[in-house]
């Protein structure tokens, strides 16, 4: 592995690392994107996603702003809110939202506050829209047999727990899996 230093436009170096395997070369990255949106980054945190969905929701917030500006009712606001906006942090997130750090689930519940604040109405937290989500996909995944995730949801002898998965890393354990049987054991 060499590395291959390239010149920028300003002062600074990029270092882009390259590994030759026979026949061709492998490149590595600093961040993984998938559907133009950057998913993970060199740590596998979720920041770079976070700050893409904060980017697309501020600019939709524009949108919530210029209605409330020529008076549309509030209650359609808020359902142009769920469309729009919610739609928009809420997807994929059962993957991602319990492995975000404090400070990016403040950057998204920030979101809400604001528009909230916008409309003029509460807008439902949106904590409580992912664990209903991941609640809900749990249930679906422990009582289909076909899906990939089913074997990880064993029943205890008293029918009325899931056996908890032994997690090494903390990364692990705040993972999808770990996560929905603790919230399923929970309720």
């Amino acid at each position: 592995m060499f590395p291959k230093r390239k010149k920028c436009a300003s002062t600074s170096v990029v270092i882009e690392l390259s590994l030759v395997l026979l026949p061709s070369t492998v490149n590595l990255w600093n961040s993984l994107i998938h559907s133009n949106i950057s998913v993970l980054d060199e740590k596998l945190s979720f920041t770079e996603h976070v700050t893409a969905v904060q980017k697309k929701s501020q600019q939709r917030l524009h949108v919530l702003r210029k209605l409330r500006a020529f008076y549309v009712d509030p209650l359609l606001l808020l359902r142009l809110y769920r469309s729009i906006i919610e739609a928009l942090l809420t997807y994929c997130s059962i993957c991602y939202y319990p492995a975000l750090s404090v400070k990016n689930r403040n950057r998204l519940m920030k979101i809400s506050h604001v528009s909230a604040k916008i409309i003029g109405l509460p807008t439902p937290k949106l904590s409580e829209i992912i664990d209903h989500a991941i609640l809900k996909k749990a249930r679906a995944v422990a009582t289909e047999s076909d899906h990939p995730l089913s074997t990880f949801f064993h029943v205890l002898p008293s029918q009325r727990r899931y056996r908890c998965i032994k997690c090494k890393t903390c990364r692990y354990s705040r993972s999808f899996v770990p996560v929905a049987i603790r919230m399923l054991n929970a309720k």
